[in-house]
């Protein structure tokens, strides 16, 4: 959830979970087809009405789109910092050997990179309590600029 109790945002946050990042390509099938995005999802071409679960995850799926790995509401929290993590990439691996094979042509090398590491981030607030919400982001966001 969002942090509010009310489930507003839960969507586009959970898009940002690694576990749960191969629904977003589900909906980016979904929007780029014009089909409702439980069709793609749940694999069945006779769901053709788009509900309130269909919008929401388009809302949710475009929002993320636009906001990137990390909702600004967490983003950009003074009450978040971020750790580091890492995972080794099979194919990123690959392409760095490739690359690197070719670097030794025109230079000569020295050390052993760790092929195929790719960073992260990870969210983690500062006093072990809940992440911020989308709604306090908005409001802090209305009060630095004048508007409250």
């Amino acid at each position: 959830m969002d942090g509010s109790g009310s489930g507003r945002g839960f969507f586009s946050y959970a898009l940002t979970w690694p576990s749960e990042s191969y629904i977003e390509s589900y909906l980016k099938v979904a929007i780029q087809s014009g089909l409702p995005p439980i069709a793609v999802i749940m694999n069945d071409p006779t769901h053709k009405e788009w509900t309130v679960l269909d919008l929401k995850l388009a809302k949710a799926y475009e929002l993320r789109q636009s906001y990137g790995d990390i909702p600004p509401w967490i983003d950009r929290s003074d009450r978040v910092h971020f750790d580091t993590k890492s995972f080794i990439s099979g194919s990123g691996a690959a392409i760095e050997r490739a690359q690197a094979a070719e670097q030794k042509k025109a230079q000569t090398g020295r050390g052993n990179p760790t092929f195929g590491k790719r960073w992260y981030a990870v969210p983690v607030t500062k006093d072990g309590g809940p992440m911020p919400t989308m709604r306090e982001w908005l409001e802090d966001q209305r009060r630095l600029n004048g508007e409250a």
